[in-house]
């Protein structure tokens, strides 16, 4: 199976010498949670509906968990206090990463290990409330290098932390000291961070030589569903041009943060339109809530406050919202969206949350759209076929245009829509 390396241009993804769609979904405590059997049903599955990059974390989380007595742990630990002893790993638990691992790539599945989960740092915010997780600064090199060396032969991408803020130096120390482990032990390698929402990265991170693209996460607040593409104008500013990805939306299923209601597929291809338009367009992440923790009826999850009760796994697995990003993948290859670039000022009215992007090179724009209404365009039409895809039922449909005024009149669907704007060739007689 071909690594996936970064383009030319350093702005998207490359796989067997074609453009490379990174879409991801989350997994987060699979190693923990599940089967052999199950896993590979679940990858399976999710091969199935076109998804290429599975997201898992090496160690389980403790502040977001779903609670099984079956849950295999990768240290023992201290029976009275829970406490992880770091110097005695538990074998049966990384040979079954190893035989995940392996499973996914005889599937030609790529798995983005998250190494550093943030209760595994000490002194952040999630080791405070999982006391007896944080994992010494001398003893990283012990329990990390190892398996580096035993895992890079599955060619992962790695994502070097999880959910982290730069709350204090020692963050930042932590996650040198892993981009420094990797450089040393599998260079060639993908590598990013998982960084919690409203955080960016030390300049000290960015130039890393072993960076090789950039991560957010919009969150799962729903008011602010704008942090899709204002987070990714945040890493295209930045003066070391790197692939962005969106790999943590809202999940579907997942409450609205501390506010009631949930996030449904509609938002779900909202937030992948915004992100990918708004300049995060190597890729996106999917997750079910019930699907990141491997929940399952029986167990208690320790954080419904924030996420809300989690749907039972099987169910979750069977979200609609999965197929309309995998749509979104199909769409990107079709229209060659990877050398599109964000467009400002391309409509006169000031509509929330409706973007555009343009692939100079094709003569495409693209404009997404997530209600139905009158587009009034700042530039001129005349020489444009314009065609819509409604994304609700992905049918393909040419919208009436006016070119002395420069409108596209409302569509007769009730959904978002994704508008396509192809300029023609003109032929010259002379």
């Amino acid at each position: 199976m071909g690594r996936i390396t970064v383009s030319q241009t350093q702005d998207y993804f490359i796989k067997d010498q074609k453009p490379f769609f990174y879409l991801g979904d989350t997994i987060w405590m699979a190693f923990s949670k599940l089967t052999i059997e199950k896993w590979k049903q679940y990858l399976c599955y999710r091969k199935t509906q076109g998804f290429t990059v599975i997201q898992a974390s090496l160690f389980p989380l403790c502040h977001d968990n779903s609670i099984s007595e079956k849950e295999l742990f990768p240290f023992e630990r201290i029976p009275e206090t829970g406490q992880c002893q770091f110097n005695r790993m538990v074998q049966e638990y990384f040979d079954q990463v190893e035989t995940f691992l392996s499973a996914a790539y005889e599937m030609g599945m790529t798995v983005c290990l998250h190494l550093l989960w943030v209760n595994y740092i000490p002194n952040t915010w999630a080791s405070q409330s999982s006391p007896g997780t944080g994992i010494p600064y001398e003893q990283l090199e012990s329990i990390y290098r190892p398996l580096l060396q035993r895992y890079r032969k599955y060619q992962p991408v790695y994502a070097v932390s999880g959910d982290i803020r730069f709350e204090s130096p020692e963050v930042e120390r932590y996650c040198l000291k892993m981009l420094d482990m990797i450089a040393e032990e599998d260079a060639e390698a993908l590598t990013t961070l998982h960084i919690a929402p409203d955080e960016d990265l030390p300049d000290s991170i960015v130039r890393h030589r072993q960076l090789g693209f950039y991560t957010y996460q919009s969150g799962h607040g729903f008011m602010q569903q704008d942090n899709t593409y204002r987070f990714a104008r945040q890493f295209l500013a930045k003066d070391y041009k790197k692939p962005i990805v969106n790999t943590e939306p809202g999940y579907e299923g997942h409450r609205h943060g501390y506010r009631n209601g949930r996030f449904d597929r509609f938002d779900i291809r909202k937030e992948t339109y915004l992100s990918l338009l708004g300049g995060a367009k190597a890729g996106i992440t999917y997750g079910a809530h019930g699907v990141w923790m491997c929940h399952e009826r029986e167990m208690q999850f320790n954080n419904e406050r924030f996420s809300g009760s989690p749907f039972p796994f099987e169910t979750a697995l069977r979200f609609d919202g999965a197929w309309d990003v995998s749509f979104a993948k199909r769409l990107y290859q079709f229209y060659g969206m990877q050398d599109m670039e964000p467009l400002d000022n391309a409509l006169t009215d000031d509509l929330p949350d409706v973007l555009a992007a343009e692939n100079k090179s094709r003569g495409l724009i693209f404009i997404y759209t997530p209600y139905n209404t009158r587009l009034s365009l700042s530039f001129s039409i005349t020489d444009y076929d314009v065609e819509a895809v409604v994304l609700k039922t992905r049918d393909f449909i040419t919208p009436d245009c006016n070119c002395e005024n420069n409108t596209i009149a409302p569509h007769e669907f009730n959904s978002d829509a994704l508008y396509v704007l192809r300029k023609r060739r003109l032929i010259s007689n002379g």
